[in-house]
């Protein structure tokens, strides 16, 4: 059976309360001690903080709770088509544009945009509609989480190829219960897991 799109799991149109979910590829330890070279990639998980914060500063996107372990990581938001639809076109090109200015650059610095490449996207009224609807994707918010931060470990590796195992595992949660359960086990990862003994001592999360 096809997995279903993500659009009729997250409807563009509704504020969603949402479990987003990555695994490193073959669940190796990309993002932590790797218990067969010894090798110590912790420091990646700061990448991914550091990167969940300036996506929330762009995006329409709250994040409920996120929590980065050793080679997976989990996100719970509420996502604010809303909020986004209150903005004016060129505050949506400022942000899109921040993120993916179309030039080389450090993918984990926002940059301010040009009048020109804001007056280009503004010229586009189509492609302006897509970028709007972006800002409060799940799966926009996704790609720009992980794909920098597989970008930066392979080259900081030298190799090419997956970091992680796939797209992303999502999942709409649908009332009050669901949302608390959901950022309970998301927050409890690094205790079940053997981590950390206790909320406090979980860092990355």
């Amino acid at each position: 059976m096809p997995r279903p799109l993500r659009d009729e799991v997250f409807p563009p149109d509704e504020n969603c309360f949402a479990h987003l979910y990555n695994r490193c590829i073959d669940g190796a330890y990309l993002c932590g001690q790797d218990p067969i070279t010894e090798k110590d990639y912790s420091y990646r998980k700061k990448w991914i903080v550091d990167r969940l914060e300036q996506l929330a500063s762009i995006y329409l996107i709250n994040i409920l709770a996120h929590n980065v372990l050793d080679n997976h990581l989990h996100v719970v938001v509420l996502t604010l088509p809303d909020e986004v639809e209150k903005l004016s076109d060129r505050d949506v090109a400022i942000r899109w544009l921040s993120l993916h200015p179309g030039r080389e650059l450090d993918e984990f610095v926002s940059v301010h945009p040009t009048d020109a490449q804001i007056d280009a996207l503004l010229g586009d009224p189509e492609q302006l509609g897509k970028v709007r609807a972006r800002l409060s994707s799940p799966s926009s918010f996704m790609k720009d989480l992980c794909e920098p931060i597989s970008k930066r470990a392979n080259k900081e590796d030298g190799r090419s190829g997956h970091f992680w195992e796939g797209r992303f595992q999502g999942k709409r949660l649908l009332d009050m219960l669901a949302i608390l359960v959901c950022v309970a086990y998301v927050d409890l990862n690094q205790l079940r897991a053997g981590i950390a003994k206790s909320l406090r001592e979980s860092d990355y999360s």
